[in-house]
């Protein structure tokens, strides 16, 4: 038996975490979470959204999705892109923010679904939270 597993006592399983399943909703939310704190601070420090950083939150909301949800959910991840996408477009067309803040929200309705990444979008025009 490892010395981990002998000194935490699990008798050859080190990490529990990976015997019980994994709540993917729970995962899909920490996950956008993590994405919209990290592109907050670089754009607070660096003044830009790395493209780094935006393809790879999608690709995590676009991976849990299909996980959570097989076709339906893949095909729900692109059409939140797709809809979080649009709905910042015209504001970058508009000269009134960055590309950057255009994906991340293209990178959030990844996550998000169509519905809820309109739904953001709504509640942002509508200045909630104030």
């Amino acid at each position: 038996m490892p010395r981990l597993a002998r000194r935490l006592g699990t008798q050859g399983c080190v990490f529990t975490m990976f015997v019980s399943p994994v709540d993917i909703g729970a995962a899909m939310s920490v996950g956008v979470l993590a994405l919209v704190a990290l592109a907050a601070r670089e754009d607070l420090v660096r003044h830009r959204v790395p493209n780094k950083l935006n393809a790879a939150g999608w690709l995590c909301g676009v991976a849990l999705a299909t996980l959570a949800g097989g076709s339906e959910g893949l095909i729900d991840s692109v059409a939140g892109t797709l809809v979080g996408f649009a709905a910042l477009f015209p504001f970058y067309w508009l000269r009134g923010m960055g590309a950057g803040d255009v994906k991340l929200m293209a990178a959030a309705g990844a996550f998000l679904g169509p519905l809820n990444a309109l739904l953001g979008r709504v509640a942002w025009l509508a200045g909630w939270p104030t």
